[in-house]
């Protein structure tokens, strides 16, 4: 497999939600997102006002978030599939800027390095290595919560911390 992307087992775990408010969904899927679901999705079941939930996780957290699950379970199954996923490599990095620090996702067709061992290395900016850099992402929450404060867009944001970034 190209280095470029990895390979995972992932577990699917779903079940029928029909008598979850909104409130308790906003519990679980905060305590989901808590103890590292990968991916949370919500499908509507037509006919009722019920919905399908589906977590992706890692085969090592099954047993906590199956415990989570029934918590919330208002029907007698939960289902479960293994599959591989593929993804990107990634890597995180944190990016500081007076008394903030953003983190970033970066994905590299060569992961060996992070980018700030590739900067060490070269004391070039890393940004210039275009043929390494796939793609780069900054985590949500941290953005908003950073346009918030600012009273900016997550746009505006997104730009300033990029400029940051490479020109670090």
């Amino acid at each position: 497999m190209d280095p470029f992307f990895q390979v995972r087992m992932i577990l699917e775990l779903k079940m029928k939600c029909n008598h979850m408010n909104g409130i308790d969904f906003e519990a679980l899927e905060k305590e989901l997102w808590d103890h590292n679901a990968l991916d949370i999705s919500k499908i509507p079941l037509y006919g009722n006002s019920g919905f399908l939930l589906s977590v992706l996780i890692k085969p090592e957290e099954e047993e906590t978030i199956l415990s989570i699950l029934r918590k919330y379970d208002t029907t007698s199954a939960i289902e479960k599939y293994t599959f591989e996923r593929t993804t990107l490599s990634r890597k995180k990095e944190y990016v500081k800027k007076e008394d903030n620090v953003l983190s970033i996702k970066i994905s590299t067709k060569n992961n060996t390095d992070t980018l700030k061992q590739k900067e060490e290395k070269n004391t070039e900016n890393p940004f210039s290595e275009k043929e390494n850099i796939y793609n780069y992402k900054w985590e949500y929450e941290e953005l908003a919560e950073y346009a918030k404060s600012k009273h900016i867009s997550i746009r505006e944001a997104r730009e300033f911390w990029d400029t940051v970034y490479k020109n670090k």
